[in-house]
């Protein structure tokens, strides 16, 4: 019963992973030209599933896994650990554009041609003990790929998070968080194919598989998403990247003359503000105003400007107790009412309609 639910789910999922990742081969972008590290992205993520696919399809075949079982875990483990590199690396080119030219990515892909050449020699030359050995290399090969990825995925995420909050202040790093949840899950899924491999399971194998498109069709949904902001972020690390990270000739007290300026004069009511923008404004250096805000403030750009908002708000909902949370929000820079109250909580502690309850407006003495 569970062999043919398990059959019956490899011929559902092996062609749509095959659709989805030709899809993503063929399809084009405004990205595509402007932006080859993603570019070189969606081709490996392409490929990735491409592979899937022809694993799956391979397994559908019970015969020949029966007839030539060290070929049937040759060609799976040629697939995974590929799958490995190709998703992984893709994730990180979202992060990080240069990585594909690091010596670690070199010594990652001199590692797996090594480990299944060997693995291949061994099957077409029929040396059972090598086979063994190269199998158990490229197990260990494919654990520290995962461990690897997921470690420098980690660093390079709360980099470019930090970042975005330091650039803008209208939410924009939620782009970024399927890219941790993608990784997480990858990382999982990871250990289930290992666990897999060791200890075979009909039943297990069938909820991977039917998982398995799940997070396929996640990742091309997202990775189709994330094409909306991708202009964006990427100005904001190049930006911060590029930037000098001397502020030669600008005195603090000048600076912090400026920003308090800026503030007195509520400018941070003002929508869709970035660091860049503020510090043009000001005619200051954005290093400037990040180090004022995150050594003087102990917040990032982002934190800083939410504080500042949600404490103007505090006016308006106690001087005018009918106005709408919503109008509120607009009135002081925030776009949408969730924004707002996620932000009020954040900085106050309570949601601004039970805030307003407990702080009304005090009556003017006669």
């Amino acid at each position: 019963m569970i062999q043919q639910i398990y059959y019956t789910v490899l011929l559902i999922v092996w062609p749509a992973t095959l659709c989805l990742g030709v899809a993503l081969l063929l399809s084009s972008t405004p990205y595509d030209h402007k932006y080859p590290s993603f570019r070189l992205s969606k081709l490996l993520l392409g490929l990735a599933f491409v592979a899937d696919a022809a694993m799956l399809a391979a397994d559908r075949h019970a015969h020949w896994k029966e007839t030539w079982p060290e070929l049937a875990t040759t060609v799976t483990l040629t697939c995974l650990v590929f799958m490995c590199l190709a998703i992984g690396l893709s994730l990180l080119l979202c992060l990080d554009t240069n990585y594909s030219n690091t010596r670690s990515m070199r010594f990652n892909a001199i590692a797996y041609v090594v480990c299944i050449a060997v693995l291949w020699a061994a099957t077409l030359l029929k040396l059972k003990t090598l086979h063994t050995v190269a199998t158990l290399a490229t197990l260990a090969l494919y654990l520290y790929l995962t461990l690897r990825f997921y470690h420098v995925f980690h660093r390079k995420y709360m980099q470019a998070r930090r970042r975005i909050l330091d650039y803008y202040e209208d939410g924009v790093q939620k782009f970024l968080y399927w890219l941790n949840f993608a990784a997480i899950f990858f990382t999982i899924f990871t250990f289930a194919a290992i666990g897999l491999c060791i200890f075979p399971s009909m039943a297990y194998s069938t909820v991977l598989v039917a998982l398995g498109l799940i997070y396929v069709m996640f990742l091309v949904t997202s990775f189709v998403s994330y094409t909306i902001r991708y202009d964006i972020i990427d100005v904001a690390n190049d930006e911060i990247e590029t930037e000098p990270f001397a502020d030669q000739g600008e005195d603090e007290a000048q600076v912090a003359k400026k920003i308090q300026l800026w503030v007195d004069e509520r400018e941070y009511l003002q929508p869709h503000l970035t660091s860049s923008g503020v510090a043009k404004q000001i005619e200051i250096s954005r290093y400037s105003l990040s180090r004022y805000t995150n050594t003087q403030c102990g917040k990032t750009f982002k934190e800083w400007v939410y504080s500042l908002r949600v404490e103007a708000s505090k006016r308006y909902l106690s001087e005018n107790p009918d106005m709408p949370i919503l109008e509120v929000a607009l009135n002081v820079g925030f776009s949408s009412k969730k924004q707002y109250t996620n932000a009020f909580m954040e900085f106050a502690g309570t949601a601004p309609e039970q805030w307003r309850e407990e702080n009304p407006a005090k009556p003017i003495e006669s």
